[in-house]
């Protein structure tokens, strides 16, 4: 939970696949490292068919602590 002396960051994104997300992750992927090695990451939130969350193990470990998915 953020207090009013931590800067928070909420960042959302639309995409029609789990490949999206991940060619996306491919493309920040160095600055990504950058950011993680100044801030915390407190969570990711995806959304979609049970088929296409599965294809989230692809990510790693570092990305997905904190985050959530959820079949709809």
């Amino acid at each position: 939970m953020s207090s009013p002396l931590t800067p928070t960051k909420f960042s959302a994104a639309d995409y029609t696949d789990v490949e999206g997300i991940l060619t996306y992750l491919d493309n920040v992927g160095g600055l990504l490292a950058e950011i993680l090695s100044m801030a915390d990451l407190t969570g990711i939130e995806v959304h979609g068919p049970a088929t296409e969350l599965e294809k989230l193990k692809k990510i790693s470990t570092s990305i997905r602590r904190g985050s959530r998915s959820f079949a709809i």
